[in-house]
């Protein structure tokens, strides 16, 4: 993401198509540098950029200018690096919102989706322990669902999931999460084997 290449920060200054070169070519020193290590090593392009400006942690990028960065940016990474797995950067903002964003996507590439996999962050979303205001955001498996029936060709990552919390989270929560993750565990592994590849705490 923009740690990898800041470039002529195009969220500020326009010129995406100018930044999707410089940050491509970026993504080619890195993918060369890893290659030695084989299938040990994916590359996710970007962090939560369907996010709004309200995220203080990614950046968002209105989908038809993310789709010039992945696309020169995988094609570089597999160039340097034959074979490596390329994932989309993690979507945040609900399955709706983000299934809407990756439907733009493709539809900016032709009907292309040029990565191996989808990634999400489903913070907040519940198997059966109900955290803090957990309730109000849903269901892991309904976001799940929707992405498996929108997109059933690509294979999903959890490349972040957690538990977030507004205030500070005291040892009076611990064992609450305790449990919390080990139903998200248990889920992804009882349901979703075949089609979640990765689940990363």
């Amino acid at each position: 993401h923009q740690d990898t290449e800041w470039g002529n920060a195009p969220w500020k200054n326009g010129g995406w198509e100018q930044y999707a070169e410089t940050f491509a070519r970026a993504c080619g020193r890195v993918a060369a540098v890893c290659a030695e290590f084989g299938n040990m090593v994916a590359y996710q392009i970007f962090n939560e950029q369907d996010s709004g400006p309200d995220n203080h942690s990614a950046i968002g990028i209105a989908a038809e200018n993310y789709a010039i960065v992945v696309d020169k940016a995988q094609a570089a990474i597999r160039a340097a690096h034959p074979g490596a797995r390329v994932i989309i950067g993690g979507l945040n903002t609900g399955p709706d919102n983000a299934i809407r964003y990756v439907r733009k996507l493709q539809s900016r590439l032709g009907g292309h989706l040029p990565v191996d996999a989808l990634a999400i962050h489903p913070y907040g979303r519940y198997v059966k322990k109900i955290l803090f205001n957990y309730g109000s955001i849903g269901k892991l498996s309904d976001s799940l669902d929707r992405f498996q029936a929108a997109f059933p060709d690509k294979p999903l990552w959890i490349s972040e999931v957690g538990v977030a919390n507004d205030t500070p989270i005291g040892p009076e929560h611990y064992a609450d999460i305790g449990v919390y993750i080990t139903e998200v565990v248990d889920e992804i592994a009882d349901r979703y084997a075949d089609y979640i590849q990765v689940l990363i705490w």
